[in-house]
């Protein structure tokens, strides 16, 4: 049995823009206090290992965590943010009249960002390395500090849902969304948790 508990980083204090993978976007205070708060929250959590996409945000967020659980931060490049290409660093409203960025946000499936990735592929790259570290040693709770969207893409999957329905649900700010997988047969157990967490 595997248990994955899906961690959204702190808040960045970003709005209407997207940061992407952008370099120098760090946790807010709030952001900060956020990930204290989380270490709190994984104190009980008997964790085998934590692994943090390679963005600011979200390593910091790891390190918080890391203190508590006295567990080293490994970065995996797999459980990034999604590649916004060339719209990373726009803003919201500059990108509102693009008939592709109006398709994107119907159906991010088929929707390609220019120079980028969709969500499949956000998806693929996620779920493969989730497997893999499955495989490698399936009696693990392992915790990933990732990022909205590809978590996004992991739970539409585990759900049985399409990925273009993403958004039905939320992923906030240093929320945990947590994933059981044993015998091959995932159950989400709890999603966008901001209180408590199952053990």
């Amino acid at each position: 049995m595997a248990m994955f508990y899906l961690v959204r980083h702190g808040d960045t204090g970003v709005s209407n823009m997207i940061s992407g993978r952008m370099s120098g976007v760090h946790l807010t205070q709030a952001g900060r206090e956020q990930a204290q708060h989380l270490a709190d929250r994984f104190s009980d959590i008997p964790a085998d290992a934590l692994y943090s996409s390679p963005l600011e945000r979200a390593l910091e967020t790891a390190h918080a965590i890391a203190t508590v659980l006295d567990l080293p931060v490994r970065i995996a490049g797999e459980i990034t943010e999604i590649d916004y290409g060339d719209w990373t660093g726009k803003s919201f409203d500059d990108l509102s009249p693009d008939p592709r960025w109006q398709f994107f946000n119907s159906f991010r499936s088929a929707a390609q960002i220019p120079h980028g990735e969709n969500m499949i592929q956000v998806q693929s790259r996620f779920l493969g390395w989730m497997e893999q570290v499955r495989r490698d040693d399936a009696q693990k709770r392992i915790v990933v500090v990732s990022h909205q969207d590809p978590i996004r893409a992991v739970v539409t999957y585990y759900a049985g849902l399409h990925v273009d329905m993403f958004y039905r649900f939320d992923i906030s700010h240093a929320s945990v969304t947590v994933i059981e997988i044993e015998n091959s047969k995932p159950r989400v157990l709890t999603l966008n948790n901001v209180r408590s967490l199952p053990r």
